[in-house]
């Protein structure tokens, strides 16, 4: 192969190391930011809350900061 293009989701799950890529796309794209939507008589659910709360967590910014460091941005703002 010549040149070869992937997902670095994938290449790190494929156990790739990004490091040694020749070029890295660092665009960060609005469109791919998880949102959590929910109808205003939901918005207080104790489930919903919880449920959006593991995508907040210190583990889960821990393990893109561990796993993916200077690939994908972890926004935990908002």
């Amino acid at each position: 192969m010549t040149l070869g293009l992937v997902n670095i989701t994938y290449l790190i799950g494929a156990g790739g190391d990004p490091k040694t890529a020749l070029i890295i796309d660092r665009t960060i794209d609005d469109g791919l930011v998880v949102r959590f939507t929910a109808k205003p008589e939901k918005q207080d659910d104790p489930r919903l809350r919880a449920f959006i709360g593991v995508f907040k967590s210190a583990e889960v910014k821990h393990f893109i900061e561990e796993k993916l460091p200077a690939f994908i941005p972890a926004g935990f703002d908002s």
